[in-house]
């Protein structure tokens, strides 16, 4: 992680099914002149199942001042960052149950209530990230093709409505059809499947400030495929080429 986050200028990286102890966090801090990592372990079985981190590139970002706030133990955790004095951008990290539409779509229908009391709070989400384990577009973001069920698209679309949140990489390929995971063989008959679980959503409002969208293998071992993109905030200059990335994935 450390070399791939300095190799590929990415500033802060999403990771999910991290089974990650506190303990082993604590490890890590091999790497605290350059790395800062917010985690959320699973609640019921944290070095075996699920969990949720951010990893916060200390050499460019203003890493001292983050507040981390763990919304859904295991599942989600946010990372409010500040840019300039009276500017902060709201990082939420996720990772969807899997396999079960139930579960699923309980998760967004808990977390749209949880923002919601965020907001009352005075904190909001910019960048939602992660692995959601479900697709908007059936026809497009899966091979072979195949809608969700609709109480899962249901409640993904109530959240994603009242936090106006954008699926940028759509918005920018609105035929496009590329996905991000590659399943295991199928037992009988060996084929895969394909989708386009991973994904970063951005509040209206920061849509403009989102550049060079990408969809690329991460060179770790993984089934997954890394989602990019550029992000410059309002009120950053524009250098040009050579700049650091504010990536996300």
């Amino acid at each position: 992680i450390n070399a791939l986050m300095r190799d590929r200028s990415i500033n802060i990286l999403a990771l999910q099914e991290t089974h990650l102890m506190e303990e082993k966090v604590a490890q890590l801090g091999q790497f605290q002149k350059r790395l800062r990592i917010l985690c959320s372990p699973d609640p019921q079985n944290p070095s075996g199942k699920g969990g949720v981190a951010l990893v916060i590139n200390k050499h460019n970002t203003n890493w001292k001042e983050v507040e981390e706030d763990e919304i859904y133990p295991g599942r989600a955790i946010l990372a409010t960052i500040k840019w300039k004095e009276d500017t902060s951008l709201g990082i939420l990290a996720v990772y969807a149950p899997s396999g079960n539409d139930t579960e699923n779509a309980a998760f967004w229908k808990e977390l749209q209530q949880r923002l919601a009391r965020l907001r009352r709070r005075g904190k909001r989400v910019d960048v939602l990230l992660g692995n959601f384990n479900m697709v908007e577009w059936g026809m497009n973001d899966r091979t072979p093709p195949r809608n969700e069920a609709q109480t899962v698209l249901n409640a993904f679309e109530e959240m994603k409505r009242s936090n106006d949140l954008h699926d940028g990489w759509r918005e920018v390929n609105p035929n496009g059809r590329t996905t991000t995971f590659t399943s295991a063989p199928h037992h009988e008959t060996g084929l895969r499947s394909y989708a386009r679980l991973d994904r970063i959503y951005v509040r209206g409002t920061c849509t403009k400030w989102c550049d060079e969208w990408e969809i690329k293998p991460p060179g770790l071992r993984s089934d997954h495929d890394m989602v990019l993109m550029l992000l410059t905030p309002k009120g950053m200059p524009y250098v040009g080429g050579g700049r650091p990335a504010h990536r996300k994935n």
